[in-house]
């Protein structure tokens, strides 16, 4: 099938040298997605490499044709088969290079020349790791490729720099020792243009150029040549800035020893003139440093940090109201303070490259950064650009230098990204009237008013974006330990925006608002109350939101809201103090179920004497006088019960507390009741005239060995709850004088006399 297919390319588009230009996008498309000259390509027939072969020879034909346009296209795929089929590359470079470099050579259009350049680049550049082509094709046609790049270069239409720079850059970093003796060559021709303002290329471009013309002086002398370059870009902006400060009175300007800068031409002494040019200088010169500063490097290098910080103090240190010399036109600081702006941005850049690069290097300048950020702050408002560029600015060193950082600089930047926030009022509209004075009309109801007033202001969006991602790295890197009255303050400012109805600008601003949510959730202050309960409504609503991006974020807010809350989380310490009641009635429990495990011990411990007691005909009863005591609650025990057993409400409450303790044996449950009805028998205090009262009331509280025999022995239907709570008459009442909650006064001896009882 890709024989075929090749074939009806062959066919169909390239046998017309007229047509085959318009042709070339669909050819490259069908190569591409069908992979048709790829080495490891099978089909079925053994055509395939026939096929390849006839492809070749059309190539070659279209190469010499007189029309330029089919030489453009058979250049661009004879780089497409190269970038296709390594076994093409191998067969065929050395003939396509001997070709494109006669191209190269003699007049073509600018298209040609283009293509030709990359082309041969693309040649050079997969030569690598094959001696074959390496010795055959790049050592012997490397040096021509190069001088003929420098002759396009330096022609006075300018068209070829940018191309011819970027091949350089390549070659420089495979080929760095064959490139020595076109770098002067480059500079003259490419570079100092450039930085003149005379020809337009990408800023990076150039960095790229320079980092790799270092690895021309060998491997050792590469940080050497890379600390002299920068240098060299540095001084060349202070004599930039020598110029355009002129009206400044700097005090430390021309305290630092300066390197040969690159020659500039000369200016006009008229500021009219000069200072436009001036301008793009620096700020090419700006631009330059902060690309050759975040290119990497073969080897390590060391960073100029001094030389850096002290170009960028003396452009911060030019502000409106700084010290003028004597004797300057107030014409020319009246332009230069409107030059500022410009300035302080192409310097932020410069600063975020050192930032990116330096990392922990820069943390001595942290005092230094945050007094620049509080001055770009009060500054920036109503400046569009410049404020986006402080905010980012404030971001990434939030990032690096984190609480430190933002312990110094979180008030003014709450503060500045809040009055950003604000949403903006409408100002009083006054109405003119445009009719006569002899109407009677109500002035808001004539048809000829003209409304007078101005329309409400907000913030530009891309300021609110850049003011938001500040606000969330603050709150990432500082939420935990910012003050209560900022963090109240950046809340509801965030917060009244999301209440807010929104259009299709503000949904980007939208996603911002979300995400800073987020980080306020992740990031809660111990001594203040969190917004999770406002986080969660927010994004449930928000999971309904009009666009996919705004409900996977809402989404994603909601499952960190959920974990926050977890059921399984270790819960949230909360100062609430138990409720009182349940506290008591839990030692009523106790109590009692102490008193009756030592009744029961008692009764039933093994050194009771096995006597029983003695009965005499003479023995006499005589009931005991108990004081009076309150009325008792009717209790919820069976009616077969003989003694009085604990109110229901401490009975109901220590209900699983004795279940749990009589739980390990039944029988041993059994046992303990009839031993607790033995005992309330025993209650009954006798008298006998044959034994002493003390000997009496021992014998009493004795059980019999009998009757200990039959309480083990005899299968009763009380229940564990019933026996624990079927106690003696005197311990209920002593129990219940304890544990109940209203004890009143009462005399435990009753009255003495009568008398008493009368008053």
């Amino acid at each position: 099938m890709a024989a075929l297919q090749l074939n009806r390319l062959l066919s169909d588009y390239l046998s017309d040298e007229s047509s085959v230009h318009v042709n070339v996008p669909f050819i490259t498309e069908t190569i591409i997605n069908n992979d048709l000259l790829n080495d490891q390509q099978k089909d079925d027939h053994d055509d395939l490499g026939a096929v390849k072969r006839k492809w070749t020879v059309r190539l070659n034909a279209l190469l010499q044709s007189r029309q330029p346009l089919a030489r453009w296209a058979a250049i661009s795929l004879v780089k497409l088969t190269c970038e296709q089929s390594s076994s093409l590359y191998t067969a065929n470079a050395q003939t396509w290079c001997a070709q494109c470099l006669g191209f190269l050579a003699r007049p073509e259009q600018p298209t040609v020349h283009d293509i030709v350049i990359k082309t041969l680049s693309l040649i050079f550049t997969k030569s690598v790791g094959k001696p074959d082509l390496l010795t055959d094709v790049t050592n012997k046609n490397l040096s021509r490729f190069h001088q003929l790049l420098v002759t396009l270069a330096s022609r006075p239409d300018h068209q070829f720099q940018t191309t011819a720079l970027n091949a350089l850059t390549i070659d420089m970093e495979l080929f760095p020792s064959t490139t020595r003796h076109v770098i002067d060559k480059v500079a003259k021709s490419c570079i100092i243009p450039y930085l003149e303002g005379r020809i337009h290329i990408d800023s990076e471009l150039v960095g790229q150029y320079l980092v790799a013309s270092t690895r021309s002086g060998g491997k050792a002398n590469i940080a050497t040549q890379w600390n002299e370059m920068l240098l060299k870009l540095v001084d060349t902006a202070h004599q930039a800035l020598d110029r355009l400060f002129d009206t400044i009175d700097e005090e430390d300007s021309a305290s630092f020893s300066r390197t040969p800068a690159y020659q500039l031409f000369p200016l006009s002494v008229d500021y009219t003139m000069s200072f436009p040019v001036l301008l793009q200088r620096v700020q090419t010169l700006m631009n330059v440093v902060s690309a050759c500063l975040t290119t990497k490097t073969e080897s390590a290098v060391a960073v100029p940090f001094a030389r850096i910080i002290q170009l960028v103090c003396r452009v911060y240190n030019v502000f409106p109201g700084c010290a003028m010399r004597e004797f300057k036109p107030k014409d020319e600081h009246t332009c230069l303070m409107g030059l500022l702006p410009a300035l302080y941005l192409s310097t932020n850049k410069v600063l975020s490259s050192l930032l990116y690069c330096a990392d922990a290097g820069m943390t001595q300048y942290g005092k230094l950064l945050s007094s620049i950020l509080l001055r770009l702050l009060s500054e920036s408002k109503n400046k569009r650009s410049l404020r986006i560029s402080v905010y980012e600015l404030l971001s990434l060193c939030l990032e690096q230098y984190g609480h430190a950082f933002a312990a110094n600089i979180s008030k003014a930047a709450v503060q500045c990204v809040c009055d950003d926030l604000k949403i903006p009022e409408r100002k009083p509209v006054s109405i003119i009237s445009n009719v006569k004075a002899g109407k009677k009309r109500a002035a808001d109801q004539q048809t000829g008013a003209v409304i007078d007033g101005e329309e409400a202001q907000s913030v530009p969006s891309d300021v609110q974006l850049a003011a938001l991602d500040a606000a969330e790295q603050l709150m990432v890197c500082y939420g935990h330990a910012m003050g209560e009255a900022q963090r109240r303050a950046l809340d509801t400012a965030i917060i009244s925006r999301l209440l807010q109805p929104s259009n299709a600008e503000t949904t980007i601003i939208k996603g911002k608002l979300y995400g800073y949510v987020i980080a306020s959730v992740m990031n809660p202050n111990p001594a203040q109350a969190s917004i999770l309960p406002y986080a969660v409504r927010i994004f449930t609503a928000g999971v309904n939101a009009e666009t996919h991006e705004l409900r996977a974020i809402c989404k994603r807010g909601l499952a960190i809201c959920d974990l926050c809350v977890h059921t399984r989380l270790p819960p949230i310490q909360r100062a609430v103090s138990a409720p009182a009641a349940p506290a008591i009635q839990t030692e009523v429990v106790e109590e009692v179920v102490k008193q009756n495990d030592f009744e029961m011990t008692r009764d039933l411990s093994p050194s009771s004497s096995p006597t029983p007691p003695m009965a005499s005909p003479a023995t006499k009863e005589i009931p005991v006088q108990r004081p009076k005591s309150p009325p008792r609650q009717p209790s919820s025990s069976p009616a077969s019960s003989i003694a009085p057993i604990v109110p229901t409400m401490v009975a109901t409450d220590t209900e699983p507390i004795q279940k749990d303790i009589l739980e390990p044996s039944e029988s041993m449950a059994r046992a303990m009741s009839d031993v607790i009805e033995e005992a309330q028998v025993i209650e009954t205090v006798t008298t006998t005239t044959s034994m002493d009262s003390k000997d009496t009331e021992m014998l009493s509280r004795q059980p019999t060995e009998n009757s200990f025999t039959m309480t083990i022995d005899r299968q009763d239907s009380a229940t564990p709850t019933t026996a624990f709570t079927t106690i003696n008459d005197k311990d209920d009442d002593e129990e219940e004088d304890e544990g109940s909650f209203d004890i009143p006064d009462i005399d435990m001896a009753g009255p003495d006399d009568d008398d008493e009882d009368e008053e």
